[in-house]
């Protein structure tokens, strides 16, 4: 653009040109600080979805295996009873801890004892590359083979 100076004062466009004024408003700086801001949160919550959300491996009945997939952090498997809902089984592990037990099957228990009649146990077995369900009973009857396992992974 040519403008022409005249010493002291401000420059002054030339027939109907008008300088590019490269400032930005208040309002337009805001609108897209702000808009750059969202687009980061937006990004991290992704990423952190991406990273932290569990997804879902897959589902075996009775003592069945599943394979863990190798881009795992942490397994979650869950073992729950459909006609028995008290009789539900969480087990969370990390993947150091999971590669540490090689591939020698390792018995994981859970339950409780109060009395005679007032009792649970269940077995997951595992190793570096899956699991299964050895064993689910209360108070001497064997749920196993009715139980799903359930595995997720992040």
């Amino acid at each position: 653009m040519s403008v022409n100076i005249v010493q002291n004062q401000q420059l002054k466009p030339i027939g109907d040109k008008v300088p590019i004024d490269t400032t930005l408003s208040s309002s337009s700086e805001n609108a897209i600080s702000n808009k750059a801001v969202n687009d980061e949160i937006t990004r991290i919550n992704n990423d952190l979805t991406d990273k932290y959300e569990w997804k879902l491996l897959g589902s075996v009945s009775g003592q069945q295996a599943i394979d863990f997939p190798t881009d795992y952090a942490e397994i979650q498997i869950c073992i729950t009873n459909a006609n028995e809902p008290y009789l539900s089984y969480v087990y969370n592990f990390c993947k150091p801890f999971v590669q540490s037990i090689g591939m020698t099957s390792k018995y994981f228990g859970q339950g409780y004892y109060k009395a005679n009649t007032d009792y649970q146990s269940c077995q997951l077995g595992m190793n570096m590359v899956g699991c299964y369900l050895q064993n689910l009973s209360a108070v001497g009857t064997n749920y196993t083979s009715g139980c799903t396992l359930t595995v997720y992974y992040r």
